[in-house]
């Protein structure tokens, strides 16, 4: 494990992001997404919800097939919304991005993720693939835990072999990482 001591204030843009998840609309889950510049000004937000137009009528909000049909994600509507191009810049979320918004963070030329790890069962795998192509891809990887928020960890591909684990644990070259239990059991 490494503990990362970031020149940002990761914490702070974090905590922005969830003021951004309060303005969703979505009853069950609600993620918020900040993409930050280089010199630490916020480039844009963006919250979970139904595209601009299209009504958040309670009966689309909480059926799920169509809510999950019109939704977009924070972190894509971030990137839609940033009135410039994102080139090295930091984006900020809420929640591990899903695999579609991963590709999108990725072609945006994103530097840096950072985000709140879930230990919800629900979302291991999900969380896992994402984090993957974002190593593949060379981008910094910045999991925080919910329950310990002093404690920052740089995701490194160790972290991520989650074939290895499967087959019976990593390579006995190497040490047993924290995150093994959160992520992919």
């Amino acid at each position: 494990m490494e503990i990362v001591v970031s020149q940002w204030n990761d914490q702070f843009w974090l905590e922005m992001a969830k003021k951004y998840a309060e303005e969703s609309k979505d009853p069950s889950t609600k993620v918020g997404c900040v993409i930050v510049r280089p010199d630490r000004t916020p480039c844009s937000w963006g919250t979970n919800g139904f595209p601009q137009g299209i009504a958040d009528t309670q009966d689309r909000l909480n059926d799920r097939p169509t809510k999950y049909d019109l939704t977009i994600h924070a972190e894509l509507n971030a990137l839609l919304f940033a009135p410039e191009r994102v080139v090295g810049y930091t984006l900020y979320s809420t929640f591990a991005p899903c695999i579609r918004c991963a590709v999108n963070i990725i072609q945006a030329k994103i530097a840096k993720v950072v985000f709140y790890l879930s230990d919800n069962e629900r979302w291991r795998e999900e969380q896992a693939r994402s984090i993957e192509l974002f190593l593949e891809a060379g981008l910094t990887v910045i999991g925080i835990d919910q329950d310990d928020i002093a404690e920052r960890h740089i995701i490194t591909r160790r972290w991520t072999r989650v074939r290895d684990r499967r087959a019976g644990g990593p390579p006995a070259n190497e040490q047993s990482h924290r995150w093994d239990a959160p992520c992919c059991n």
